[in-house]
Parts: structure tokens; sequence; C-alpha cells
């Protein structure tokens, strides 16, 4: 005659091994193991130990030149170059580059305005640049029957003439 199991038994089995089958509802959800926090630091430490060897000084503020060349904007009134914690107005006949350096601190917006008789403006696309970007930027900003058209902001490889 075969053994037989009462109700009880299986009720007893359901409650021991319920923890070994569900993870534990009184662990925060984000926890890991020590195994997977030990990897994460070898990996952090892997990642950034030329950062520990070679800590490269960074001033607080950093030079910054932008230049603006005029191709055949020539109703103009003035320019205005603004940012952040930096404007200028300045003028630059058609043909002609306007070059300005800049002592900055952090990252930041540029913008360029050209200024007509009669109130009227144009403006330039933002560009971002940031200390790590590159130190010499140029736009260069054309006039079209009733509108101005200005490039993109190009890298500077060389010094103007």
């Amino acid at each position: 005659m075969p053994l037989r199991r009462r109700p009880i038994y299986h009720l007893f089995l359901l409650v021991m091994l319920l923890p070994l089958l569900l993870p534990d509802i009184h662990q925060h959800p984000q926890s890991v193991s020590a195994a997977s926090v030990q990897l994460k630091k070898q990996r952090h430490h892997r990642n950034h130990r030329y950062h520990h060897t070679h800590n490269r000084y960074r001033p607080k503020r950093y030079h910054l030149t932008l230049s603006i060349r005029n191709h055949n904007v020539s109703e103009a009134r003035f320019f205005r170059l603004v940012w952040v914690d930096n404007t200028v107005d300045f003028y630059v006949a058609p043909g002609k580059i306007f070059t300005n350096t800049y002592e900055v601190n952090r990252k930041g917006y540029w913008t360029l305005f050209v200024e007509f008789p009669g109130d009227r403006y144009a403006k330039s696309p933002r560009k971002i640049i940031s200390r790590d970007s590159y130190s010499h930027w140029i736009m260069e900003v054309y006039f079209y029957p009733e509108s101005v058209g200005f490039s993109e902001w190009h890298k500077m490889h060389k010094a103007l003439n």
C-alpha cells in the first residue's frame, strides 16, 4: 500500500521552498551581489586608470578665438556677437575678416546678429563651444536678395592673413 502524504506536508514544502524560488520581497530591487559590485569597481578602475596617472591641469579661464568673414553684406550697420558673458559690437567691411579672442570660463552658445537700417536684423544659428572643443572658429556671412545667409561654424586650422 502506497504511503499517503498529508496536505500539511505539502504546505510545509511550499513554505520552505518558496523563498528559494522567488526573490526576496524585502530586498531592494536595485540591490546587487557583492561579486557584481566588485566587478563594477574593477571595470571602473580599468577605464579610469590613465586619468589617475596623468591628471591635466585646466585653468578656470581659457582663450577662444572667433572670426567672422563678411563675403558681400554691404548694407549692415554693425555686427553683434553674443555669448552668456561676452558681447561685442563690430563692423567688418565686405570681403574682410573680423577676429577677436575672448577669455571665457565656461561653455555656452554663441550667436551672431547682423543689424540693418530700419531696425531689421538677421540672426545666425547658435553654436555651443566648450573648453574641450577647438580654440579658433570661423563663420561666413553672405547676402542674398532680401536675406542673409550664415555658414556653419568651421574650425580654423591655420592663421588668417
